[in-house]
């Protein structure tokens, strides 16, 4: 066998946009699990200097990798008396015009917490009046009580960036595969380059549709 193809197989790919809107096989890129993917685009976006914001709690490789690469990482409280969803005015509060970088987990892990459309817009408001990017951990997405479209971040805005795995809604763990999703080709483009030193593909097996 030889290595699996490197941007991900394109059926995979092509059955993978059925969770989007508007969304193309070239608009996305599989990794070794959603935490492959965060991984990739914190590693290919984030540099020292810049302000990520991100809210807590949520998984810690959210928080912990833009510190590591020398990022100032400022925490967004997800309080009760709020339903544990962001408090908008705390973000404004946030950003400034150092913010490279805002961090979402919708549905929220561990709280559950879901984002409605509203104020997933009201995010990408706040992210577009400093020109950031937004990174919205998307796993338990479609992983709700009620029927219907769940809204991601990349059907909103054309800076936004959403990373999934098969390992929540689809109870596929094991195969370790995940993806990122986004309509920005810089970020594309700077994410498989990235990929090239620390991925290079995923399995074919595991990319069997």
């Amino acid at each position: 066998m030889t290595y699996g193809a490197i941007e991900g197989a394109v059926e995979l790919k092509e059955a993978i946009t059925r969770l989007y809107q508007n969304l193309t096989p070239d608009e996305i890129v599989t990794e070794h699990g959603a935490i492959g993917a965060n991984n990739l685009v914190l590693n290919a976006l984030v540099e020292p200097g810049d302000e990520v914001i991100a809210v807590t709690p949520t998984y810690q490789q959210l928080q912990s990798i833009p510190e590591a690469i020398g990022a100032t990482v400022k925490l967004l409280p997800l309080k009760r008396e709020n339903g544990y969803l962001p408090d908008a005015e705390q973000l404004r509060g946030l950003v400034s015009d150092k913010t490279k970088l805002i961090v979402l987990n919708n549905p929220d892990n561990p709280t559950g917490a879901l984002m409605s459309q509203a104020g997933l817009q009201t995010i990408v408001d706040i992210a577009k009046s400093v020109d950031a990017y937004v990174l919205c951990d998307e796993v338990y997405r479609h992983l709700t009580q009620e029927d219907g479209y769940s809204p991601s971040i990349i059907d909103l805005y054309d800076k936004g960036i959403s990373t999934s795995s098969f390992s929540k809604v689809f109870s596929l763990a094991g195969i370790r595969l995940g993806w990122l999703a986004t309509h920005d080709q810089a970020v594309m483009k700077a994410c498989l380059s990235y990929r090239d030193y620390e991925t290079i593909s995923c399995g074919q097996l595991d990319e069997m549709p």
